[in-house]
């Protein structure tokens, strides 16, 4: 990724000509481009993202609440899962704002693998989404864990850190001379390492938050250990097997000098008779 330009570099042509299109403008922070976006029914698409543990659920909240002015209206727009996006895009009217919180939990990259047709199908659709939806976040300890389609349709992003800093980006769109396929995308530094205070969400809300996110939790433990015990219940030989089968083998070596041990050593690797696959090549 290129490095980010700063607006101390509006001297240089690229980002000139950046704020010419009307990418960002100086002096705004992101609380002046969400103002902006709604009021004029422009469109931001905006991954929160950074270590686990770097507030990100908590910056989420508060940015909706810059909006909504009201935190049971940003309990109703903090998405946790398909079931609550799916209420919200049949909720009659537009909608300002929402927040997919760890969105990759339940949409993800992963689903193009899993199933093609059904990514195509949200992909076509996710480009209706703009006439309905002016501003959607994302929270995600990887931004690119969320699906290419929506990767393609950031605007702007938000870094954070475990000491409760943020830096702010602005993408900008430039076409290349060179190549009529190809679109530059280049970031622009807003604010970089902004200190936040945490109280800024009240404690009281958060916890009714992190109440609906352990529900999800309680049931994401459950699926991985449902899907660990299938992945292993076929396997070749369980580990007590295998240390049982080691100590057969050890018994059976007994007495024979390092040359004999070598060459049933590797026989036994070849041919899987420690629970791994038989080696294809030949002795």
């Amino acid at each position: 990724m290129e490095k980010s330009l700063s607006l101390e570099q509006l001297g240089s042509y690229k980002l000139k000509t950046a704020y010419q299109a009307g990418f960002f403008k100086p002096g705004w922070a992101i609380e002046d481009y969400l103002r902006y976006t709604i009021d004029e029914y422009k469109w931001s698409c905006i991954p929160i993202w950074g270590i686990k543990g770097s507030y990100k659920s908590n910056r989420l909240m508060k940015w909706l609440y810059d909006i909504y002015q009201d935190w049971d209206l940003v309990h109703n727009y903090t998405v946790l899962g398909p079931e609550d996006f799916v209420r919200l895009l049949n909720e009659e009217g537009r909608i300002p704002a929402m927040g997919g919180d760890d969105l990759a939990a339940w949409l993800d990259a992963q689903l193009y693998n899993d199933n093609r047709a059904l990514y195509i199908q949200i992909k076509r659709n996710w480009k209706l989404t703009r006439t309905m939806l002016n501003v959607f976040f994302y929270t995600s300890p990887l931004k690119t864990d969320a699906p290419g389609f929506i990767l393609d349709d950031i605007t702007e992003e938000v870094m954070c850190s475990p000491l409760m800093k943020y830096s702010y980006d602005r993408w900008t769109w430039q076409k290349d001379y060179k190549d009529p396929k190809k679109i530059i995308k280049r970031p622009v530094c807003i604010s970089q390492y902004k200190p936040f205070d945490i109280k800024e969400v009240p404690t009281e809300e958060f916890k009714k938050y992190w109440k609906r996110r352990l529900v999800l939790s309680k049931q994401g433990k459950r699926k991985l250990v449902e899907a660990i015990t299938k992945a292993f219940e076929d396997a070749p030989i369980s580990q007590a097997d295998a240390i049982e089968q080691e100590a057969k083998e050890n018994d059976l070596m007994d007495g024979m000098d390092q040359k004999e041990k070598g060459a049933i050593s590797l026989y036994h690797k070849r041919a899987g008779q420690k629970g791994g696959k038989a080696s294809k090549k030949t002795a």
